[in-house]
C-alpha cells in the first residue's frame, strides 16, 4: 500500500498567502490550487443598478457604491395607477433597502422597484385639521404672494383683490391638502407621510422641487390652494355639479385602478362655501343607496368617511349626503386630479389660469352685485342678483375650503368668453369691477360701465 505523503504546506504558509480564514485540504496535493482558488480580495467600490420592474426610473438608473458606506440617495419610480413601494434584492419578494442601508458585500447588484395599490393609507397627513391645524389667526389673509406663487402676477392680482386683502378671511387648506394628497397617491410627489417638522419642501421630497422653492410644509398647501382659482377647473365645477353617475363611474374606475383619483368638491349653495374630499374607493350598498369612500383631510385617519349616493326604486341616483361637522352641503362636483398637477407644473405662468387670449376673460366684481351684463351688440348677455348670475355662458368661481365664510366675501369672479361688455347696475349704485384678459388688467368704478 503506498504511504500518504505529507502536506509540506504549514498552517501559518496558508494564511500568509490569504488573510481569510482557509480550510487546510484533506490531501496536500491539492492544498496549493485550493487556496489559490479561494484568494479573494473584496472590492472598494461596486456598481448598483435599478430596474424599474414595468415602470419608469425617475433619476439615475445606476449609481456607485462604496464599500463600509451607506447607500445613500436613491431614485423613485412611477407606474401607472400604483404607488412606488420602494427599492429590494429581488423582483418579488426581497429585501427592502433604502438610504441609509450598508450592504454587506461590496459588489455589483441590481435593486428592484415594488409597487402598491393606491389606498387611503397612502394618502395620510398628519395634521388634525386643514383650518386649524396651521394655527392660522382667525382673521388671517393669503398674501399676494401667495396667489402670485401660482399664476402670473396681473391675474394674481386680480385673485387678491377679489379675494383677498380686506375682503374674505381665511378658509381652511381642504382644496390645498387634498390636492397635493392626490399628487402623492399618482406618485407625482413622494409624500408617504407628511412630517408636521418639515421646514422646506426638500424636506417632503417634492420630485420637482427647486432652488427657489423655499416653502414650509404649510405655505405649500397654502399655495395649492389657490390651484382651484384655475378656469378649467372652475369650469368643470359647474359641468359637472350633481352628476351622480359620473361620480359613482369614477370612483369605481380609481377603485378598480383604471383611472386616476377624483377630487370630489361637497358644496353649500345657501350658506356659501364648500370642502375638498379624495375618492378612492366605490362600495355598492343596498337598493337604497351606494358609498364612495373619500380621504378627508379634517379626518386623515379615519377610513370611514364616505359620500353616502342615494338611489331610487329604479336604481338611479337621485342625492346625496355627506356627514360630517359641518353638515348642510346642498351639491357636489368633481374632477380629476392631474387637472391640479397641471397647475402646479405651470405656476407662474399666463397659462396657469387656463385662460387663452381668444377663449376668456374674467371679471372681479362684489358678490352681492344686482346688474345687468349687456354684449356687444346692446343685448341682454346675462343677469345679476344678489350675486346670483343667469344667462349667458359665464361661470361663477367657486371656493373650496372647510368653514370658508362665504356671506363675509364682499367679491366674486365671473369668467366670459372673450368680447366687449357693459354692466349697468340695476339701481344706480356704483359698481367696482376688475377685469383680466389676453394678460392686462384693468379696473374701473361707477353706475355703467365698459369693458
Amino acid at each position: 500500500m503506498q504511504k500518504k505523503r505529507i502536506a509540506s504546506m504549514t498552517a501559518a504558509a496558508v494564511m500568509a498567502l490569504s488573510s481569510a480564514a482557509a480550510v487546510i485540504p484533506a490531501s496536500a496535493d491539492t492544498a496549493v490550487a485550493s487556496v489559490a482558488a479561494y484568494e479573494v480580495v473584496e472590492a472598494s467600490t461596486a456598481t448598483i443598478k435599478f430596474n424599474p420592474n414595468g415602470g419608469t426610473i425617475m433619476g439615475a438608473k445606476k449609481k456607485t457604491y462604496k464599500k463600509g458606506k451607506t447607500l445613500g440617495v436613491l431614485p423613485t419610480a412611477k407606474k401607472a395607477n400604483v404607488v412606488f413601494d420602494g427599492w429590494y434584492t429581488k423582483k418579488t419578494g426581497g429585501t427592502k433597502v433604502s438610504y441609509k442601508t450598508k450592504l454587506a458585500k461590496c459588489k455589483n447588484r441590481t435593486f428592484y422597484a415594488h409597487w402598491k395599490a393606491l389606498d387611503q393609507p397612502r394618502l395620510k397627513w398628519n395634521w388634525s385639521n386643514s383650518f386649524d391645524g396651521f394655527d392660522y389667526p382667525s382673521n388671517y389673509h393669503s398674501p399676494r404672494s401667495v396667489y402670485r406663487y401660482i399664476f402670473d402676477k396681473k391675474y394674481a392680482d386680480l385673485l387678491y383683490e377679489a379675494f383677498g386683502g380686506d375682503y374674505g378671511s381665511w378658509g381652511g387648506n381642504c382644496f390645498g391638502m387634498s390636492s397635493t394628497a392626490s399628487f402623492n397617491a399618482l406618485g407625482l410627489t413622494n409624500l408617504k407621510t407628511f412630517n408636521k417638522k418639515a421646514t422646506y419642501t426638500k424636506d417632503i421630497k417634492l420630485k420637482d422641487k427647486s432652488a427657489t422653492l423655499k416653502l414650509t410644509a404649510g405655505q405649500f398647501c397654502e399655495v395649492a390652494q389657490q390651484i382651484q382659482y384655475n378656469w378649467g377647473i372652475q369650469e368643470m365645477y359647474t359641468n359637472h355639479e350633481n352628476k351622480y353617475q359620473a361620480i359613482a363611474n369614477a370612483a369605481k374606475r380609481t377603485h378598480k385602478k383604471t383611472a386616476k383619483p377624483i377630487i370630489i368638491g361637497v358644496l353649500d349653495r345657501v350658506n356659501g362655501g364648500g370642502h375638498a374630499l379624495l375618492a378612492y374607493k366605490f362600495v355598492k350598498g343596498d337598493k337604497y343607496s351606494d358609498k364612495v369612500y373619500v380621504y378627508d383631510c379634517n379626518y386623515p385617519d379615519s377610513k370611514k368617511q364616505y359620500i353616502e349616493l342615494k338611489k331610487n326604486s329604479s336604481g338611479a341616483y337621485t342625492g346625496f349626503r355627506y356627514a360630517d361637522f359641518y353638515d348642510s352641503y346642498t351639491d357636489i362636483t368633481y374632477f380629476p386630479t392631474a387637472t391640479a398637477y397641471n397647475v402646479w407644473k405651470n405656476r407662474g405662468t399666463k397659462k396657469a389660469a387656463g385662460l387663452t387670449d381668444e377663449q376668456r376673460k374674467e371679471w372681479g366684481l362684489d358678490s352681492a352685485a344686482n346688474a345687468t351684463i349687456y354684449d356687444a351688440q346692446g343685448n341682454v348677455y346675462a343677469t345679476i342678483t344678489n350675486g346670483v348670475v343667469e344667462g349667458g355662458d359665464v361661470v361663477k368661481y367657486t371656493v373650496l375650503a372647510d368653514k370658508w365664510l362665504g356671506k363675509q366675501q364682499d367679491r366674486m369672479i365671473i369668467s366670459l368668453p372673450a368680447g366687449n361688455y357693459t354692466i349697468k347696475s340695476n339701481d344706480g349704485s356704483a359698481l367696482k369691477v376688475f377685469e383680466y384678459f389676453n394678460g392686462a388688467t384693468k379696473s374701473a368704478e361707477g353706475s355703467v360701465l365698459s369693458f
